[in-house]
């Protein structure tokens, strides 16, 4: 095929697939693999719709009412999905790590459904004091309103700083995360109130709806030496400022062991091994890493600048031999700098052990004898 590098022409995988699938036989199987085959699809597949379907459980029993759990849902969506629309439209010309919208999803729907509950949940408790819808609407956005904007901003200035990192792909996706939640922000300010106001008198409570029907449209005047009902709320308040130095011993030590795992974390990007298993790209990183060995799928590109030296063979020598007493380093293709060249690079992976009837091409792709691994 003839292209420019970085760019291959549409149908390519498709035939690629085809030669693979018309290659395989009794004999030999054949794999394909590489990054043309990681997937770019916009993240929204079983775990996040168990993620909203846990999200409205929750909101249900906290508004007891399923009607009012069903707003933050939705304005989350619709601020998730148009950040996602835009992403793909920018995706055009602009190149863009398919990790971007996992990112941009995961922000959306966290801060979708918090900042709309911010506004509903004091929209709501005004209803229950026997506001006026339009009134209450008003006083939600005056006061949590300005909450959600001042919590927007702080994750913005946040995300955009990724910039700081002077990486490309990350400066990306902190700004377009970024622009996922300044959406879900203007979302909360404009579609949420729309909703509330067309909802009208049905996001009042049901006992508050009888009792100003009863009275006219309007709340009975309180008894002053009526005693306040028992709830949740205020039975937690009182237990956990009983002994206030009991609460915070107990979050310190709850949080600190939730936080013992993180002594074990390890972080890396994406890679095929992430890919759903069953796919071509997956299938052929499980055989590499089966038959190559551990960290195989990962070589590293060893580079130096060795313009500004005299002795450029000397100083790639000595690169070569610090990488080589490194533990379970394996050097494969040779490193010797070119005349005239202004760096020398050499690529290292980890010692495994390789199975003489595997074979691994340049691409990522792999074949290997059916008889000689025993399948």
């Amino acid at each position: 095929m003839d292209f420019p590098a970085g760019m291959y022409p549409a149908g390519s995988v498709d035939e690629i697939t085809e030669l693979v699938s018309e290659t395989n036989s009794d004999v030999l199987e054949a794999h394909l693999g590489g990054q043309v085959l990681q997937s770019a699809d916009i993240p929204f597949g079983a775990g996040e719709i168990i993620g909203v379907v846990v999200a409205l459980i929750i909101l249900t029993i906290v508004f007891r009412s399923l009607l009012p759990a069903l707003i933050p849902i939705v304005t989350a969506i619709v601020g998730v999905g148009v950040s996602m629309l835009a992403l793909v439209a920018l995706s055009a010309g602009i190149d863009i790590p398919s990790v971007t919208t996992a990112l941009g999803a995961m922000l959306g729907l966290a801060v979708g459904i918090d900042y709309a509950l911010f506004i509903l949940s004091r929209h709501r408790d005004q209803l229950s004091q026997g506001d006026d819808v339009h009134e209450s609407i008003g006083k939600a956005l005056a006061t949590s309103g300005s909450a959600v904007i001042f919590a927007g901003m702080t994750v913005i200035i946040a995300l955009v700083g990724l910039f700081i990192t002077g990486i490309p792909f990350l400066t990306v996706m902190g700004v377009a995360a970024a622009a996922t939640v300044a959406l879900s922000v203007v979302v909360a300010l404009t579609m949420l109130p729309a909703i509330m106001g067309i909802l009208g008198e049905r996001l009042r409570p049901r006992r508050i709806r009888r009792l100003m029907a009863e009275n006219d449209g309007a709340l009975p005047a309180p008894d002053p030496q009526a005693t306040p009902p028992r709830s949740i709320g205020r039975t937690w308040v009182r237990l956990v400022t009983k002994v206030p130095a009991l609460t915070i011993l107990i979050v310190v030590v709850g949080v600190g062991a939730l936080a013992i795992p993180i002594k074990d974390l390890e972080l890396a990007l994406p890679d095929l091994g992430t890919e759903p298993q069953g796919t071509a790209a997956r299938d052929t990183y499980d055989v590499v890493a089966e038959e190559f060995g551990p960290g195989y799928n990962g070589p590293l590109l060893v580079t130096a600048d060795i313009i500004n030296t005299t002795d450029p063979l000397g100083v790639v020598d000595e690169l070569e031999s610090d990488v080589a007493a490194l533990d379970d380093v394996r050097r494969d293709p040779d490193g010797d700098p070119q005349p005239g060249s202004r760096y020398g690079c050499g690529g290292r992976h980890p010692r495994g052990r390789a199975h003489r009837s595997v074979h691994q091409g340049p691409g990522g792709g792999a074949a290997r004898q059916r008889r000689g691994l025993g399948a």
